[in-house]
């Protein structure tokens, strides 16, 4: 366990990602919440109220760069069972780090750009609100409010357990490469699923009529690239999986896509193969899920 611990350690590393938003929605003051009530007869009703309109352009901007943010996020990193983590490849650790500070700046931008309509909001929700307006609310500077934190988690059971008791240490030991392998499984179980979207929409344009998109083979090709990124073989049968549908699509060009005819017959045929025989992929994955996390 000790050597394997240490290969791990040495390729990978655990890592959080945090957005320090501000979020326009608040809950109704008690009198806001009476009159609600009384108007809906009943005393049970909650009333939340945008203090600012979510609809525009600057607020939105902002809501683009966080799920930009996040969806980057998840896709350069691995999940992790321990809440709040993901993992991530140690020789990426600096690229990471760097499109971090990135973003950082970028987020600060349209922060700006917020703080540059503040009075153009204000007066808006003054206007929408009414009574239920409070200048209270909003913050001195947007810009001063949302940010991005990144910060490395080590893996490895605390050190001094290896000294002060080696029994809990080995145990904790266990219990690390028992969690990296859930998170394993789970990696490869997410890349299977993307897969078998991708394998719907290839699915229902593979007929003599239909038509394949470039953006339907480009969402397989993704899923290949990231595998390729984290260095992960997963199960032979993922592996043999995604070696499969890569040996398919590495012959499919965009002059192909763009033929009047789409895919070559070959290719359509090899694809509409692959599909029939996808599902069966995925439930052989399953059982071996299983199989493996099941007690000795």
């Amino acid at each position: 366990m000790s050597e394997t611990l240490k290969r791990v350690k040495e390729t990978l590393s655990g890592v959080s990602l945090s957005v320090r938003w501000w979020t326009p929605s608040r809950a109704a003051r008690p009198q806001e919440q009476e009159a609600a009530a009384v108007a809906k007869q009943s005393r049970r009703v909650k009333v939340r109220k945008e203090v600012i309109d979510t609809k525009h352009p600057a607020w939105q901007s902002l809501v683009s760069c966080r799920t930009a943010i996040r969806s980057w996020f998840d896709y350069v990193t691995i999940p992790y069972v321990v809440t709040g983590q993901r993992l991530f490849l140690r020789e990426r650790r600096q690229e990471i780090w760097d499109k971090v500070e990135v973003f950082a700046t970028d987020l600060r931008t349209r922060a700006v750009a917020l703080d540059d309509v503040r009075d153009e909001l204000i007066a808006e929700a003054q206007e929408s609100l009414g009574d239920a307006h409070d200048d209270s609310l909003f913050p001195v500077r947007w810009s001063d409010v949302f940010g991005i934190e990144i910060r490395e988690h080590s893996i490895e059971p605390p050190s001094y357990l290896a000294y002060s008791n080696a029994e809990e240490y080995a145990r904790e030991m266990q219990r690390t490469l028992s969690d990296l392998g859930t998170s394993m499984q789970r990696f490869e179980s997410q890349c299977m699923a993307q897969m078998g979207e991708s394998a719907a929409r290839l699915a229902a344009n593979l007929d003599d009529n239909g038509r394949v998109m470039s953006s339907n083979v480009e969402s397989f090709q993704k899923v290949f690239a990231r595998v390729a990124q984290m260095k992960f073989e997963g199960t032979a049968i993922f592996k043999q999986a995604l070696g499969e549908a890569q040996e398919i699509l590495d012959g499919v060009g965009a002059d192909e896509l763009r033929h009047n005819r789409g895919l070559r017959t070959e290719t359509r045929g090899r694809l509409q193969t692959l599909m029939a025989r996808f599902h069966g992929l995925q439930s052989t994955v399953a059982a071996k899920h299983q199989e493996e996390s099941a007690p000795v």
